[in-house]
């Protein structure tokens, strides 16, 4: 089920951004990629260009999920 707008068959939406946690995740070897316009959950656009839409292909979603548990904090069992 597409999440966004502007979501490729070949990627998940997992979320809003800014431009630096992107390039955090960019470095790190996380396939993704920033869209255009960021939604709130009730679908209205959020204005201004501070926060893009992430989208992250699917064959890094488990890279993803490891670093984003890492740097939270949380354990990570392999």
């Amino acid at each position: 089920m597409k999440m966004h707008k502007e979501e490729k068959p070949d990627e998940v939406f997992v979320g809003n951004t800014n431009h630096h946690d992107f390039e955090d995740l960019f470095h790190q070897g996380i396939e993704c990629r920033l869209g255009n316009k960021a939604y709130y959950i009730d679908g209205k656009e959020i204005e201004g260009n501070y926060l893009k839409p992430l989208f992250v292909s699917k064959k890094s979603l488990k890279k993803y999920d490891t670093y984003m548990r890492k740097s939270s904090g949380f354990t990570v069992h392999d």
